[in-house]
């Protein structure tokens, strides 16, 4: 009997189709790029203890200082990183859109284009109801993030309808976005479509849609942000479709590639062939912190 030894050594998917015939794989299943090679790999602990009850988008999972929430469709579930869940709430009013959130130290502020509400602690509290312009401190809205101390909202109710492409900020250390509200700032960014989702860099607040993506960068009053296009016509996959933290944001476009986002510009990565059908479905991109490791589902 002869023996062969056989040696595994990509780094992960094929970027693209040039890379064809190549050391890349053009499949990867429960298997990640490490320094020897490959490696087997299982999802989180928290990924595979979701609620049953939920269907995708949902749930959500947002971090929020030592507490991890999952975010369903009209449950939240405060849960352990071992996956185990702690608390459930339920009957949160919900139109079926995933949430936004804007997390701040001591707690994080909710909404989903109809509600809004606040996670402090293991309690969710609702805020003002209604969507009266000048009554709601915080504005409902499809999008939203927080930045030094701001809260962002994007894509908001505003002037008595929905405005897809108007950004709301609030002043330092106020969540008072009401339109016209001292020490607020507003405006529509200048490209068309629909606002999908906000996140923030170290430079200033990115607002991404279907039709562009936008970095607010700090102005003096009365808008308290300027704009810069960094991408017209380039739009995401979903408001679930990008991820990151204040260095980078990874996220997938709608025609299926995979980009990376930095102070500096879009950087586009490939892997068309594999995310094409994600970018149809609705993807959910999450990146935990400590292990900074991009997970997809969709």
């Amino acid at each position: 009997m002869r023996e062969y030894t056989y040696q595994i050594t990509p780094g992960g998917l094929r970027q693209g189709p040039e890379e064809r015939n190549s050391r890349w794989a053009n499949v990867l299943t429960n298997l990640e790029p490490c320094a020897s090679g490959l490696q087997t790999t299982t999802p989180p602990l928290f990924i595979r203890g979701l609620p049953r009850e939920e269907s995708h988008p949902f749930p959500q999972m947002l971090e929020m200082g030592d507490h991890l929430w999952l975010l369903g469709e009209s449950t939240f579930y405060l849960v352990r990183q071992d996956g185990f869940v702690e608390k459930r709430i339920g009957g949160i009013s919900s139109t079926g859109h995933p949430w936004a959130a804007a997390v701040f130290p001591s707690y994080a502020i909710v909404t989903n284009e109809k509600t809004v509400v606040r996670l402090k602690n293991d309690w969710v509290l609702p805020e003002e109801q209604g969507l009266a312009d000048r009554n709601k401190r915080v504005p409902v809205s499809r999008a939203m993030c927080s930045w030094h101390g701001q809260l962002i909202s994007f894509n908001v109710w505003a002037y008595g309808k929905h405005q897809p492409t108007r950004w709301q900020s609030s002043r330092v250390g106020s969540e008072d976005e009401r339109v016209m509200a001292a020490g607020a700032g507003g405006g529509y960014v200048s490209w068309s479509g629909e606002g999908l989702a906000a996140r923030a860099l170290h430079q200033g607040p990115v607002l991404y849609g279907d039709g562009g993506i936008s970095l607010l960068t700090p102005a003096p009053a009365p808008y308290y942000f300027g704009e810069r296009v960094l991408a017209d016509g380039v739009g995401i996959a979903g408001p679930l479709a990008v991820t990151g933290d204040m260095d980078r944001h990874i996220f997938v476009g709608r025609d299926g590639a995979l980009y990376l986002l930095t102070a500096g510009g879009i950087k586009k990565l490939g892997y068309e062939d594999h995310l094409l059908a994600a970018a149809k479905a609705c993807p959910s991109l999450t990146m935990m912190s400590e292990k900074q490791k991009i997970y997809l589902r969709y």
